[in-house]
Formats: C-alpha cells, sequence, structure tokens
C-alpha cells in the first residue's frame, strides 16, 4: 500500500501538526498520547504485508513509552501488528523502528492508535510504510518489551501494579518477564505489584526473553512521596472552553514539563466557572492538577461564590472567602492575588486584602516577588487597563516586586518595568499579560511601554527563577510560531 504520510489521514484525533526538521520537510504529527488516533479509509492492503517501517521521534522523559497500534476497521478493532517507542534523542531526533504485521489484506479501514499508561504524551510520528518482508531460514526477531503501571506518582506507600501483556514477540513467544523495580527490589511475572516506601524517584526496568532467548527491555519512572518541583514556572490565564480544543493544546506543553509549577492566572473554566465547566479543564489541564497554584477569574464567579473555583482546587485555591494566598518557590516569594474586587470587598488601600499583602511583603523582605492575578493593571488589550487594581499594583511596586502575571485579555503583551504610577522605570515592576491559554484569541495594540505582543498564538509563558533573577520564554502551541524570551535580575 506505500507511504503514508501521518498528517494526510482522513481522521485525526487528539493530535496536532508541526513543521517537522525530518529529511523532506513537510508536517509530522505531534502531540500523540494516550487514547489518540490516526485513520486512513479504504487501504488496499495487496499482497499481504509482514512488516511496518515507522518514521519516529520522541523526547520523552526517562521511563516514558507507549504502544502504537496497527488496527483493522475501528479504533477498537482487529488488531494487525503493534510496537512500543521510547526517547529517541528528541521530538525531532527521527529514527525508522519496524514492526511485525500480520492479517491485513484486501481493502479495510485502518486505525493507528495510540495507547500507553504513560500520563503525557510521548512520540511523533512522520510516516508509516508496509512491507512485505520474508525472514531468512533460522532469524529470530527480538521482542518488544511494554512496560505499563497503574499509577506514575503518588504519596507513600505507594502501590504500583505493573503491567508486561502488551509486550510482543512476531514470531515466538515471550517466556519470562523480569522487573526491576529500582529500589533493591525485583520480580518475575507479565503482572506484578510492588509497594515504594521511600520517598523518591526511581526507574523500574522490564526485560522480557522469548523462546531463543532474544530479550527486549522498557522503562517507566516513577516518583514516590512528596512531588518536588524546581524553580521552572509554567503560567497562562484564560483556557478552557467545553468543546473548544485550545485547552488541550496548551496542556501538551504541560505534559512535557513535569517539574514545572503551574500558575492558572484565572478563567480556567469557561463559560460561569460551574461544576460541569471545571470538569472540560479537567480533561486537559486537570491531570496536572497537584502542581497548579490557581488564581481566579470574573469567570469563575459567574457561579456563586465561586464555589465550582473552589470545590476544583481545594485548599491549593486559599480561603473561598479571600481568594489570596501566598508561597515561596525557591529564593523568590510568589503571592496570588483575588483581583474580583467586588467579591471580596475591594482591592483599595484599608481592603481587607490590600492590609493582608501590606502585612505579607513586609514578612518576606525577599529579593525577588512575583505577584500574579486575573486582571492586568495596564493591556493593550480589548479591556485595558483595570483601575481597580491600581493600589495593589502600587504596593507591590513600592516594594520592589519584580513581576505582575495577568491574564483577562485573550493575547500576550510583556511591558516595560513601570513604577507605582505606572511610568517606565528600570527599578520598577514588569507586567505580562498571558491569556493565551487556550480559549479564543483577541486583537491586542500597544502602547509607549509595550515591549511586546501577539495575538496570533496559544501558549504559555515560562519562567526560570534564579537566586538574583529570571529568564521569560513565550512557548507557542504546536502549529503557532510567536516567541518572545529574555532574561533579567532582580533589583
Amino acid at each position: 500500500p506505500g507511504l503514508f504520510q501521518a498528517e494526510a489521514g482522513n481522521i485525526l484525533s487528539g493530535v496536532a501538526l508541526e513543521t517537522t526538521e525530518d529529511l523532506g520537510g513537510g508536517h509530522d504529527v505531534t502531540g500523540i498520547g494516550n487514547g489518540d488516533h490516526i485513520a486512513f479509509k479504504d487501504v488496499d492492503f495487496g499482497t499481504r504485508p509482514t512488516r511496518v517501517d515507522l518514521r519516529l521521534a520522541s523526547g520523552v522523559g526517562s521511563g516514558g513509552s507507549g504502544l502504537i497500534v496497527f488496527r483493522q476497521d475501528a479504533v477498537d478493532g482487529p488488531i494487525l501488528g503493534k510496537m512500543a517507542i521510547g526517547n529517541t534523542g528528541g521530538w525531532q531526533s527521527w529514527k525508522a523502528v519496524p514492526a511485525g504485521i500480520s492479517g491485513a489484506e484486501g481493502v479495510h479501514d485502518l486505525y493507528v492508535t495510540f495507547e500507553t499508561g504513560y500520563r503525557s504524551d510521548y512520540v511523533n510520528m512522520n510516516w508509516f510504510r508496509f512491507n512485505t518482508d520474508v525472514p531468512s531460514p533460522g532469524s529470530n526477531r527480538v521482542p518488544v518489551a511494554v512496560a505499563e503501571s497503574s499509577v506514575a506518582e503518588g504519596d507513600l506507600p505507594l502501590v504500583v501494579d505493573f503491567d508486561a501483556t502488551n509486550s510482543v514477540d512476531v514470531d515466538g513467544e515471550i517466556v519470562s518477564y523480569e522487573w526491576d523495580f529500582g529500589d533493591g527490589a525485583t520480580a518475575t511475572g507479565a503482572t506484578v505489584s510492588h509497594t515504594y516506601t521511600t520517598e523518591g524517584r526511581f526507574t523500574a526496568r522490564l526485560v522480557v526473553t522469548d523462546d531463543q532467548g532474544a530479550t527486549g527491555a522498557d522503562q517507566i519512572d516513577i516518583r514516590a512521596g512528596a512531588i518536588q518541583l524546581g524553580n521552572r514556572i509554567l503560567a497562562a490565564g484564560d483556557i478552557a472552553h467545553c468543546g473548544d480544543n485550545g485547552d488541550e493544546e496548551t496542556a501538551l506543553l504541560l505534559d512535557r514539563e513535569p517539574d514545572a509549577h503551574i500558575l492558572t492566572l484565572g478563567d480556567a473554566a469557561y463559560g460561569s466557572g460551574s461544576d460541569e465547566d471545571f470538569a472540560c479543564f479537567h480533561q486537559s489541564w486537570g491531570k496536572h492538577k497537584e502542581r497548579i497554584s490557581p488564581a481566579p477569574g470574573n469567570h469563575e464567579y459567574g457561579t456563586t461564590n465561586a464555589s465550582g473555583y473552589f470545590n476544583y482546587f481545594g485548599a491549593a485555591a486559599g480561603d473561598p472567602a479571600k481568594g489570596y494566598y501566598s508561597f515561596d518557590i525557591g529564593a523568590w516569594h510568589v503571592v496570588s492575588l483575588n483581583s474580583n474586587c467586588s467579591e471580596i470587598g475591594g482591592c483599595d488601600i484599608g481592603s481587607p486584602q490590600h492590609d493582608w499583602l501590606s502585612a505579607d511583603l513586609a514578612a518576606n523582605p525577599a529579593q525577588c516577588t512575583l505577584a500574579y492575578m486575573h486582571h492586568p493593571r495596564f493591556s493593550s488589550g480589548s479591556h485595558g487597563d483595570d483601575d481597580d487594581v491600581q493600589d495593589l499594583w502600587a504596593t507591590l511596586a513600592d516594594s520592589g516586586a519584580e513581576m505582575m502575571l495577568a491574564g483577562h485579555d485573550h493575547d500576550y503583551e510583556r511591558f516595560t518595568p513601570m513604577n507605582a504610577a505606572g511610568q517606565a522605570d528600570p527599578n520598577g515592576m514588569r507586567m505580562f499579560v498571558v491569556g493565551t491559554g487556550g480559549t479564543g484569541l483577541r486583537s491586542v495594540g500597544t502602547s509607549d511601554r509595550t515591549e511586546a505582543s501577539d495575538d496570533s498564538s496559544h501558549g504559555l509563558l515560562g519562567l526560570n527563577l534564579s537566586e538574583g533573577g529570571y529568564d521569560w520564554e513565550f512557548l507557542p502551541v504546536a502549529g503557532d510560531t510567536y516567541t518572545d524570551s529574555g532574561t533579567t535580575g532582580c533589583h
């Protein structure tokens, strides 16, 4: 049946396209995770193929792997062949990988399904090609090991069920399954269970052996105990809307950085922040819920007292009567504010939130401070400047805070550092508007203090926080192209 470009499928479910760096150019399919699939209609298999060669790339973290399964006529149809893929050296480090195929004949719809216990996207695909391959007498193909786990992380004691039953040997049978759990314990069998009692990261390794002595291997990363995140932040607001897929595209960026803190800058769940709206948010960003430090937006208050928001995030969102709190990331002090001023007694001097902010900054005199909320004090987007949060801005700027992040306007904008009055000042506070988390974008203008702006790309703001400064970078979703980056020190 010849060569199939992955992006040319009649159905592309759950995936995205990007410009490929592989030979020949064009596009590849990216953002592939568990449950996604590609379908090709009315494929004539001709002479029964026995092998499929796939052009694949993966930069998945250690232990990340998954199956690529070829099925006939339906997403859950008869299996023609399957193979496992792990890290190839990078998301654009392309390799040709063979797999065995049997039972393919006549004209049928072909479904390429992606099935894995790994929680994130794990492979990019450029193309695949069927071949008729007659093994030489006495040859033996190496078995493909596929290690899967019931969970990838959790509190101690962490019970993990491991499963190797998707491992395959195309010309024989697998006769042994050997597991090394990475903490000194081992086991044998296609399905085993292990309890981790020590905090840390462990690599569970599987080795399968076939009836002629050939072996294949796979591995999975397990994180046991409290999650230890680094000094990296990913941030955006205006995220999920039931029926749209923009949040799914930005969630793929989260998938690739499992050690980053996540800040949601309000309006996480359109249209009213109800429990049903947050169920849609949960399908994309929710798999990273344990890493999210949220701030509420105006759409969250479309439900009385933002009850859907506080029900969903729980203690991570702070006191439901307030919605503001602070924490530290390394040497940085981080403040999450509630800019829905009328809902919490105001934001001006003398309000409960302003009094709390003044006391919090006095108690945490860090050299570097970051604040975030939903409504931007300054913006060139459709909503524009928000005067209601001026006193919060001024108090932060006067205290020497480095930056303020916000959403609300569905665009990206970076301002020059500004003082309490909003005037350009190299010793002032920088404003980032990052309303690009997934919902529809809107046009943005500029001001005399705008350093960069864009209304064409969904994406996230990435921040690397160091002891005396920070780097920033706008990370666009697959298929979008805008970028912005820089570095500066704390003052």
